[in-house]
């Protein structure tokens, strides 16, 4: 749970820092385009993160065909 946090929280510091550096290098238009653009890569990020998110399965008992899947 902790390296999740600490993944979001990088990945959203590392968006607002290149959010930033594009508002200081690009005109007004070009900036919306980006900004617009980079919303739309963060929805769909989010929404396969959401389908396809890492998840630990525990069992008690471990066939070779589990490890070997």
């Amino acid at each position: 749970m902790l390296w999740s946090a600490i993944e979001s929280l990088s990945l959203a510091l590392v968006s607002f820092a290149m959010l930033a550096m594009l508002a200081r290098y690009l005109d007004a238009s070009t900036f919306g385009k980006a900004a617009i653009a980079l919303g739309i890569v963060q929805i769909a990020c989010s929404l396969a993160e959401s389908f396809f998110h890492d998840a630990v399965v525990q069992r008690g008992d471990l066939r070779d065909g589990d490890v070997d899947a």
